[in-house]
């Protein structure tokens, strides 16, 4: 009878193994080297069905996919240590095997969630274990307006994706992050905004939420409201906007970015200019400025297109330079397309852009690192676009 019930319990627990093979499931092994001293209740334990049987805890996690190291200890000793991501298979030793003070110690990590550390009794290990991980507050880290004319956008770099809600107020706008924190040198930059469409900024903290409150500069002024949230792979953060849209669809600001980049000849690309833009890029990073390139049809998809027209028009051959050395007219429609799907790849769209902020952004000289690089702190800005100025000065002063 005894073996009957071993051999039925050790059929189900290879039913078990089979179905999590099956599934994908990695198992790790948790067994430690040694039994523990021999003890008089192993005589009894003995008598139970199973208790000579190697036993399995099945972990997962919630959401799936943490980070999972386990340590097996005895009075205290680390004897065995494994590791592996969710669902997790893990190896355990027989009740025999099992000394009555064993522990299992699990440790659960996840990417924007809080660590979870539990100890179990190694002896009364449960056969599956579900670890609820709880997600961390999103870190707002920068925040940076851009404006052209009568058109405005807001943006506002996270640790990762947040919920989100914009709503009017008395003297204009609130947005409430909802589980997000901010520190001080974010709430000092939103104290620092100002321009056509927002008068004050401030941010407080409430509780686990976090409040933006803007007053505009024109109360009352009807304007349209896009709100969106993406993405930024090269930074693995999350990227809310909030943009101004006047009722007659931006024509002033059309103008206006036309009006500046009427100043960019071709003069303006020389070799010393040139140099600022490689000094910029290579500060920004090829993966941040794609990103930051790549939006289309908002504020600054609109400057960029803008900039790539203006070098195709100042060219003979309407055609615009590629880092590469290639030249790509903009006449065709399947070339065009292949141009404005890699903006970064053209030579000299840093420095018409240049052209075009200096145009509208007076007086602010860190203007252009905002229409660029967002997600950096003023700070950062600052040296990132000095460097790529003293860079220029030096071409141009010579040796």
């Amino acid at each position: 009878m005894f073996r009957r019930a071993l051999r039925a319990r050790v059929g189900a627990l290879a039913l078990l193994l089979s179905a999590a093979v099956a599934a994908g499931e990695e198992r790790v092994e948790l067994v430690p080297g040694r039994a523990p001293p021999w003890r008089a209740s192993q005589f009894f334990a003995s008598l139970r069905g199973g208790a000579q049987a190697p036993r399995t805890l099945r972990i997962t996690t919630q959401p799936a996919g943490a980070q999972l190291e386990l340590a097996y200890l005895r009075d205290g000793a680390e004897l065995r240590r494994a590791s592996g991501r969710s669902p997790l298979a893990v190896g355990l030793p027989s009740t025999l095997r099992t000394g009555e003070a064993d522990r299992i110690a699990i440790r659960a990590e996840l990417p924007d969630h809080v660590a979870r550390e539990l100890s179990l009794v190694a002896s009364e290990a449960p056969v599956a274990l579900e670890i609820a991980l709880e997600r961390e507050p999103a870190r707002l880290l920068s925040i940076a307006l851009l404006e052209v004319a009568d058109r405005a956008r807001l943006e506002l770099r996270a640790s990762h994706d947040v919920v989100f809600r914009l709503a009017r107020s008395e003297r204009g706008w609130q947005l409430v992050l909802s589980d997000a924190s901010a520190d001080d040198s974010l709430v000092e930059a939103a104290a620092a905004l100002r321009g056509e469409t927002i008068a004050r900024a401030s941010v407080r903290t409430i509780g686990r939420d976090v409040l933006l409150e803007l007053s505009a500069a024109r109360p009352g002024e009807e304007r349209e409201l896009r709100l969106s949230q993406r993405a930024l792979p090269a930074r693995e953060t999350s990227l809310v906007a909030i943009e101004w849209i006047p009722a007659d669809g931006s024509r002033a600001a059309e103008l206006a970015m036309g009006a500046a980049l009427d100043s960019l000849q071709r003069k303006d690309l020389g070799e010393c200019a040139l140099r600022f833009e490689r000094s910029l890029r290579t500060a920004l990073g090829e993966d941040s400025l794609a990103v930051a390139l790549s939006e289309q049809g908002g504020l600054r998809g609109r400057a960029v297109s803008h900039a790539i027209e203006r070098l195709a028009a100042l060219e003979p051959d309407g055609a615009v330079a590629l880092l590469d050395g290639a030249r790509v007219p903009l006449a065709p429609d399947v070339e065009r397309a292949r141009v404005f799907a890699q903006p970064e790849r053209v030579r000299g769209l840093l420095i018409a852009l240049r052209a075009l902020v200096r145009g509208v952004s007076e007086p602010d000289p860190l203007a252009l690192a905002a229409w660029l690089s967002p997600e950096r702190p003023p700070a950062e800005r600052a040296r990132m676009l000095a460097r790529a100025a003293a860079d220029e000065a030096a071409c141009r002063t010579g040796p």
